[in-house]
């Protein structure tokens, strides 16, 4: 197997996939601009993210190794963030929550993926201190997919 990152459609299960596509027409239609970042994950890469403290799931737990989740990062193109160095380089950090463009992005983009029901990862241990984005803002995973993947 591998534990290269994917961010293909292929591997998405339905009625998941059918959903992401809507998603992504929506985002675009509405001018939030995303770019999909991972989808499906194998067993071995849930587990090297788990190893690094990127993920807080192991293989077989997260709705990524299942099909039912997909992570965005901000289109830095497109929206104003903050740059950070990241491998002893500056880049725009497609993570930011901060800046104010970006903070606004991530929200809009929270909204619209409630809106389509399925949950954001970015209600996600949200608190006043959080200023209403948890801790897996950049997640997207379909309600009760437990009850799918079974």
């Amino acid at each position: 197997m591998t534990t290269k990152r994917r961010s293909d459609l292929s591997g998405l299960k339905s009625p998941f996939k059918e959903g992401v596509i809507w998603l992504e027409e929506i985002l675009k239609s509405e001018k939030i601009f995303m770019i999909r970042w991972e989808t499906v994950r194998t067993d071995e890469r849930q587990d090297m993210l788990f190893r690094r403290g990127n993920s807080k799931a192991r293989a077989g737990q997260s709705p990524h190794n299942m099909g039912f989740a997909v992570d965005y990062v901000l289109d830095t193109s497109k929206v104003e963030v903050a740059r950070k160095i990241w491998k002893n380089r500056w880049v725009e950090f497609a993570w930011d929550t901060e800046s104010p463009k970006a903070r606004e992005t991530w929200i809009r983009f929270g909204d619209v993926v409630r809106r389509i029901g399925f949950d954001w990862g970015g209600d996600f241990g949200a608190t006043p201190k959080a200023k209403g984005i948890g801790w897996d803002f950049p997640h997207v995973q379909m309600k009760d997919y437990r009850k799918r993947a079974g």
